[in-house]
């Protein structure tokens, strides 16, 4: 599982796993996490293995069935900026 979180500051991962926000981390993000190997099966790259990579992934793959139009994958791709979203709330929170 470390790699999957590789690209995560030291900072962002002491607000991750810290105990006072555990609360907000089980209501904002997915429960579901990856192992190192399917994101490697999903050829994700090591600047998005972040903590949203369980959105990412579903997102790409609707992609590359779609042929990349833009008015495909909404939902898949709002679920994937909504979790960066709250990510970079989460990063930012004093």
């Amino acid at each position: 599982m470390r790699g999957v979180f590789s690209g995560l500051s030291r900072r962002l991962a002491e607000v991750l796993f810290s105990t006072n926000r555990l609360c907000l981390l089980s209501h904002s993000f997915s429960t579901r996490r990856l192992a190192q190997e399917e994101v490697k099966k999903a050829r994700i790259p090591m600047a998005n293995r972040d903590y949203c990579v369980d959105s990412l992934i579903p997102l790409n793959e609707c992609r590359r069935e779609n042929y990349y139009l833009p008015w495909k994958c909404e939902h898949e791709r709002h679920a994937y900026e909504l979790c960066q979203y709250k990510l970079y709330k989460l990063r930012t929170q004093k």
